[in-house]
């Protein structure tokens, strides 16, 4: 949960291109995949880790996005490194999944939402959507 979160927030796209809709809908020719993240540098020099999402809902062709590694608690890089060292997903498994009765399961949207509504709702915040994780990614970054 807290990988997918900081991941989507950083890299300022939907929950649904990191998630599934469904535990059996998840194919590894439309989905991200561990194998479908990589390391490159920026124009700046600093290293980014990048996402191939072969397919978005606002470009049907697929896009790359990418996030640089972030101080404090909210470490995108660290969680990732984490998230991949304890779940060990395979290469061409969903990339955010976890591991129940030994098997891998994709990270569903609703699910995701749900989880976030929760501890959303616990800390004194209503009303969150998954759209708000996209709209505040370019907010935090202006900032």
């Amino acid at each position: 949960m807290f990988t997918c979160l900081t991941t989507t927030f950083y890299v300022a796209t939907r929950v649904g291109e990191f998630t599934t809709k469904c535990l059996n809908t998840f194919d590894p020719m439309l989905h991200i995949t561990p194998n479908r993240v990589h390391k490159d540098t920026n124009c700046n020099g600093l290293t980014t880790t990048v996402f191939l999402l072969l397919s978005t809902k606002s470009n049907p062709r697929g896009e790359e996005v990418n996030w640089v590694k972030q101080p404090g608690l909210s470490d995108s890089h660290e969680a990732l490194h984490q998230h991949l060292q304890i779940d060990n997903p395979s290469a061409n498994s969903p990339l955010f999944a976890y591991k129940k009765d030994g098997k891998h399961h994709p990270l569903m949207c609703q699910a995701f939402i749900s989880c976030l509504k929760k501890l959303a709702k616990a800390a004194g915040h209503n009303n969150i959507h998954g759209d708000r994780l996209r709209i505040g990614a370019p907010l935090e970054y202006l900032s």
